[in-house]
């Protein structure tokens, strides 16, 4: 290996490390990024249950069970916004009365 392509590698690894290091530093999630993230991972998820499904016959048993679970996995997102209130509560601060224990 020629010090040229020692070095390309040594930027590489380099590269690599500090991709992976930003990637697993922890940061808050911002109220208003969970609905864009939920969205996200929805379609990430419709998207390889289709291609899961390609080729197969998928009864309306199967059909069923998923539409099901995608309502109750969705159900507590989408009755956050009636039981809890904008924004964070501040350190110290007593939890809002109407809190849903799954928000």
């Amino acid at each position: 290996m020629s010090g040229t392509q020692l070095t390309y590698v040594v930027i590489g690894v380099g590269v690599v490390a500090l991709l992976v290091g930003f990637q697993m530093r922890t940061r808050p999630l911002r109220e208003n990024s969970s609905t864009r993230l939920t969205l996200i991972l929805a379609v990430i998820g419709i998207v390889e249950v289709y291609n899961a499904a390609k080729g197969h016959t998928l009864g309306t048993t199967t059909v069923a069970w998923t539409v099901g679970s995608l309502i109750v996995g969705g159900a507590p997102r989408a009755d956050r916004p009636l039981h809890a209130p904008a924004g964070s509560q501040g350190p110290g601060s007593k939890p809002h009365p109407r809190h849903c224990w799954a928000a």
